[in-house]
């Protein structure tokens, strides 16, 4: 990562198993480059994130669960 870049990272929400970019679990050994996806900012980043989240359901009604309990 250079300087001023900031990384999003995923992982499955039942689990905590760390994704490689390409959705398939990371396994040790493996290319770390592989588990991020980079930014030059940080809106870019965060933009990112939230789009990630808010277009899988199962994130998102687990989340709200979660901040009942």
């Amino acid at each position: 990562m250079k300087e001023n870049q900031f990384a999003v990272g995923k992982a499955e929400y039942s689990t905590g198993i760390v994704l490689r970019n390409d959705g398939t679990f990371y396994s040790y050994g493996q290319d770390i480059n592989e588990m991020y996806e980079l930014f030059d900012n940080y809106i870019e980043a965060k933009n990112f994130a939230i789009n990630l989240i808010t277009h899988n359901p199962a994130r998102i009604l687990h989340n709200i669960m979660d901040l009942r309990n």
